[in-house]
């Protein structure tokens, strides 16, 4: 018996370190399987994905849903905290007519890798000035050029996701509708934390109101009563 579970236990070792120790000797269509065979066993029980890149750079799966009163899809980190998306640029792909999507932890919006990859070159021509070229440098009327399109080749690579910022202006948190929510909690904990406080306010506003009513009933029968018949028209008058 002990040997079955052993032999069983290093079997199952050698089918998963096995095929990752020599993939790089394979050629790229075995990789492919391969990858896509590791990857469906990740992602089996997830009906929809979301990849997101978290701020202090790691690459996390989440199982995501879609919020219909929003439009949006959100995931859920920890118990209560909630992160929003909008796919504004119509970035959801699919994996084996599974959703998969993408998304930064810096924005409110999802991506996908080809977007992350003009991101980086964008970057990348920015950050050398690669938009600028000067012409005639070594004459005395030189010549200045900016061209604002970034080129792209179509060789395979890599592509680092963190880059995807780069194309976004400004953004919104993720997280924006759900730290409204919470304020506005916490904005409103004081009115209902109590509520004999409440009840007592609620009598207490009656019985001013009550007692006005009963003033004025008294006076309306005393020696007064013309001098407010003449007084209150004019108060009245001059609030108004």
């Amino acid at each position: 018996m002990i040997v079955y579970v052993i032999t069983t236990f290093v079997l199952g070792v050698l089918l998963f370190f096995v095929p990752a120790l020599m993939i790089e000797r394979l050629d790229i269509d075995k990789r492919i399987r391969i990858a896509d065979f590791y990857f469906g066993l990740a992602t089996r029980f997830y009906e929809r994905m979301m990849f997101l890149q978290r701020k202090h750079g790691s690459l996390t799966i989440y199982p995501s849903e879609f919020d219909g009163q929003l439009q949006s899809e959100y995931i859920k980190l920890g118990k209560k905290s909630k992160g929003h998306f909008e796919d504004v640029y119509g970035c959801i792909g699919y994996w084996n007519q599974k959703p998969v999507l993408f998304a930064d932890e810096r924005t409110n919006c999802l991506f996908n890798p080809p977007l992350a990859d003009i991101g980086t070159h964008f970057k990348d021509m920015v950050q050398n000035e690669k938009y600028r070229h000067v012409f005639d440098a070594t004459s005395e009327i030189p010549v200045t050029a900016y061209c604002l399109h970034v080129a792209i080749d179509n060789t395979p690579g890599l592509v680092n996701l963190k880059d995807w910022v780069a194309l976004v202006s400004g953004s919104a948190s993720p997280f924006l509708c759900e730290m409204t929510d919470e304020f506005v909690r916490l904005s409103q904990q004081k009115y209902h934390s109590n509520k004999s406080i409440e009840a007592m306010i609620a009598l207490t506003f009656f019985g001013i109101g009550f007692g006005a009513v009963g003033g004025l009933l008294y006076l309306t029968k005393s020696q007064y009563t013309q001098q407010i018949q003449e007084i209150v028209p004019l108060v009245i008058g001059g609030i108004l």
